[in-house]
């Protein structure tokens, strides 16, 4: 019986422990730019590398009929790279040419023009009450 009781405290300490310290903030993540009824649209967030594995790597794949996108999720604090593609085939993959160029509409995080840098160049900070995260989506092989 005591046995119980220790296993039931444990427990319930250990889930106060992870509400106490697990920190939360909604994200509203607004993509533009995209084909009216194009395709489905593909979010993968991911955070940093370390030793070679991630702590957080999500990817969501939306219904979209607009071409303006509004997507909302609770996350963890912390910094994130948002990677978006519009699957214009609907084929679950993102398609590129024979350069590995994407043919079909991409947009990323904090992303103004140019060749895409590294992780801390599109990263965003999630620690407030509510983080807003706007893509444009591009065509890359369009001018």
């Amino acid at each position: 019986m005591i046995s119980r009781k220790l296993a039931l405290l444990s427990f319930l300490i250990s889930l106060c422990a992870t509400n106490i310290f697990a920190q939360n903030t909604m994200v509203i993540i607004e993509i533009t730019g995209l084909i009216s009824n194009g395709g489905n649209v593909h979010i993968i967030i991911e955070d940093r590398k370390i030793d070679g594995k991630r702590n957080y790597e999500k990817e969501f794949v939306i219904e979209c009929s607009n071409n303006i996108l509004i997507y909302e999720l609770d996350m963890p604090y912390g910094e994130y790279v948002f990677m978006v593609f519009q699957d214009t085939n609907n084929n679950g993959r993102l398609d590129s040419n024979i350069l590995e160029i994407p043919i079909e509409p991409v947009g990323l995080s904090n992303y103004n023009g140019g060749f895409p840098g590294e992780f801390d160049r599109h990263k965003v900070l999630v620690n407030g009450k509510e983080t807003g995260v706007s893509i444009t989506m591009r065509n890359l092989l369009r001018r």
